[in-house]
């Protein structure tokens, strides 16, 4: 892995869109479920995991970095990441804000404001255009990937055959 430094990117991906995520329903199931005594507990995971997921999003923005400026790629794909490296710099920046927000409402007992949950949803929705992105650049243009060698077995030829009908 070391002379593919692109690849330590998606092993951190992984972690910051999985704790976002769930940071951001769990604040929501919390801010609009039904009022119970366990929402502050439910309020309280949703910011953990909010923060964890922020921390995540710290190392998986540095490696992504080191990806762009890493990985091998067609000029023809160029655009896509710069893309999907603006859509991830727009997302890391609203969930510094919502963070920065839910560190201040930390000490509250009372309901965070619905601006908070509109804040929060924004924030999620470029969490996954900017996956969406990097997964279409990594699925469906191949960017990273080694294709697997076709060796076949003597004797087991693989032969095409088009027959005009």
């Amino acid at each position: 892995m070391m002379d593919k430094p692109y690849l330590w990117h998606p092993i951190f991906v992984h972690f910051s869109v999985a704790l976002l995520t769930v940071g951001t329903v769990s604040y929501w199931v919390a801010l609009f479920g039904a009022h119970s005594p366990r929402r502050d507990s439910g309020i309280l995971f949703a910011r953990w995991n909010l923060w964890l997921g922020i921390v995540a999003a710290v190392f998986t923005a540095g490696f992504g970095f080191l990806a762009f400026a890493t990985v091998p790629h067609e000029d023809n794909l160029h655009a896509s990441m710069v893309m999907h490296r603006n859509l991830a710099l727009c997302a890391a920046v609203a969930y510094a804000v919502v963070g920065l927000w839910a560190y201040h409402l930390r000490k509250s007992t009372s309901r965070p404001p619905t601006l908070f949950a509109l804040g929060l949803l924004m924030a999620f929705g470029l969490l996954i255009a900017t996956a969406f992105a990097g997964g279409e650049l990594v699925f469906q243009h191949g960017l990273g990937v080694s294709s697997a060698p076709t060796k076949l077995e003597p004797g087991h030829e693989h032969h095409h055959s088009h027959e005009h009908h």
